[in-house]
C-alpha cells in the first residue's frame, strides 16, 4: 500500500476521496504521486479561498470607498476654490468699473474749473455794467450759453442764500460777522458762488457768517 505524502495527510477526507475519485476515472491511480501532489493542492486553494469569500472582497470595497472619498474631498476643494475666484474676479471687475467711471466723470475737472473762473469773470463784469447802465443782452446770452455748456458736463451751481444755515461741506466762511443769537451759524451773504460737479463739491460757496457774542 502506497504511503500518504504530508499534502495528502493535511487535507480533509472529502477532498482526498475527491481527488481519488478523479484520478480512478481517468485510470492513474497509483501512476502518478506528482498529478495527485497538484490536484490536491489546487483543492486546498479552492477550499480556502470559498471559505473565506469576503476577505478580498471587503479589502476592495475599503480601498474603493477611501479612492471615493479623496476624489469627493478633491472636487469640494477644487469647487470652492473655482467659486471664491469666481467671486474675486466680480468683485475686481466692479471696483474697475467704478473706478473708471469715476475717472471719467471727472476726467474734464481741471477744464470746467478754468471755466468757473471764466463764469465768475462774466458775473464780475455784468455787475459792474449794471451799475452803471445795464450790459448788452448778447452778454447775457454768451453767459447762459456757458452755463448751459457746464451743466451738460454735470456741473450745478450751490445755492446759498442769506440767513441759510452754514454747511461746511457746502459753504467755506471766510469772514465772521457780528450777529445776534438767532443769527449765530447763519450766512450773511455769499462771496463767491459755489459748484458741485457730478454730485461732488468741487468749490465751496466762500460766505460771511453770522457770529454772536455769547
Amino acid at each position: 500500500m502506497d504511503r500518504l505524502t504530508p499534502l495528502e495527510l493535511s487535507c480533509s477526507p472529502k477532498q482526498l476521496s475527491d481527488t481519488l475519485g478523479v484520478l480512478s476515472l481517468t485510470g492513474l491511480t497509483g501512476r502518478s504521486p506528482f498529478l495527485i501532489f497538484v490536484l490536491l493542492k489546487n483543492l486546498k486553494m479552492s477550499d480556502k479561498n470559498h471559505k473565506n469569500p469576503s476577505a478580498h472582497s471587503g479589502q476592495e470595497d475599503k480601498e474603493a470607498e477611501e479612492t471615493t472619498n479623496n476624489v469627493e474631498k478633491q472636487r469640494d476643494e477644487y469647487l470652492a476654490g473655482w467659486q471664491r475666484a469666481k467671486a474675486d474676479l466680480s468683485n475686481y471687475k466692479k471696483d474697475e468699473f467704478k473706478r473708471l467711471e469715476e475717472i471719467a466723470r471727472f476726467a474734464n475737472a481741471e477744464m470746467i474749473m478754468d471755466l468757473i473762473r471764466v463764469m465768475d469773470s462774466f458775473e464780475l463784469s455784468l455787475t459792474a455794467m449794471e451799475k452803471t447802465g445795464g450790459a448788452e443782452k448778447g452778454i447775457y446770452l454768451i453767459k447762459s450759453q456757458l452755463g448751459d455748456v457746464l451743466r451738460k458736463y454735470g456741473l450745478e451751481p450751490i445755492e446759498t442764500e442769506t440767513d441759510q444755515e452754514f454747511d461746511p461741506h457746502l459753504h467755506e466762511a471766510v469772514v465772521s460777522v457780528g450777529g445776534t443769537v438767532e443769527q449765530d451759524g447763519k450766512i450773511m451773504e455769499e462771496i463767491e458762488k459755489g459748484y458741485v460737479l457730478n454730485g461732488r463739491v468741487i468749490r465751496a460757496s466762500k460766505v460771511k457768517v453770522y457770529k454772536s457774542k455769547k
